[in-house]
């Protein structure tokens, strides 16, 4: 580590920020997520669907949604917040366990 008038260097721990805004995660719908997680893994428009059971043209409006709503302006842009918000994404459809 190389030190500098008090300061460390966090070259390896420093991380680029990524895309959108990780609050709408909860907005999302469960279809919305399970969508997301899927183009996390690269799938194509094809592959959600057919994991999904549902036509291409319902992903492509469920990506258009979820764009919005997490406040990125492309699919590369969508792919990079799910892949760095894979495990909130994945949380938040989990029931919560208190009350």
């Amino acid at each position: 580590m190389h030190e500098e008038h008090g300061q460390r260097d966090t070259a390896q721990h420093w991380r680029p920020p990524t895309p959108g805004e990780p609050d709408a995660i909860t907005g999302l719908t469960p279809r919305e997520r399970e969508v997301l997680l899927l183009l996390s893994g690269a799938a194509s428009n094809r592959d959600i669907g057919r994991t999904l059971g549902i036509a291409e043209r319902t992903v492509k409006a469920h990506l258009t949604h979820i764009m919005t709503k997490i406040s990125v302006s492309s699919r590369t842009e969508a792919a990079l917040f799910a892949y760095a918000h894979h495990r909130h994404i994945v949380q938040c459809g989990k029931p919560s366990t208190t009350g």
